[in-house]
């Protein structure tokens, strides 16, 4: 009956500390990062001048570009621009949360 008793504790003790472990936290990619960049309404209405042949802007012929300028411990950082034959136009930049996905612009 002690035996019993004794291993009925353990599994319990064993429970209690497996519930209570720490978590790991599953980090979101650069890739996912972007994507939710891009689902933001003011790119994707930004992303509407691109109607061009080959997702160009029919006025200027730049293409839209997503780049990843660092992830930091717990941020993408994101620049969204507009790739131009001669140079390249900032549209913004933005910093996603890597743990929450929380998308926050640069500039307003």
């Amino acid at each position: 009956m002690g035996a019993i008793v004794i291993f009925i504790v353990a599994l319990s003790v064993i429970f209690i500390l497996k519930d209570n472990s720490p978590k790991k936290v599953q980090k979101i990619t650069d890739q996912e990062a972007i994507e939710l960049v891009r689902n933001t309404e003011e790119v994707k209405e930004w992303l509407i001048l691109f109607s061009g042949p080959e997702q160009t802007s029919p006025k200027t012929g730049g293409r839209p570009a997503f780049i990843v300028d660092r992830s930091e411990e717990n941020y993408h950082i994101i620049q969204v621009l507009e790739n131009m034959p001669d140079h390249v136009v900032t549209f913004n930049w933005y910093k996603v949360n890597s743990q929450t996905g929380e998308v926050s612009k640069e500039f307003d």
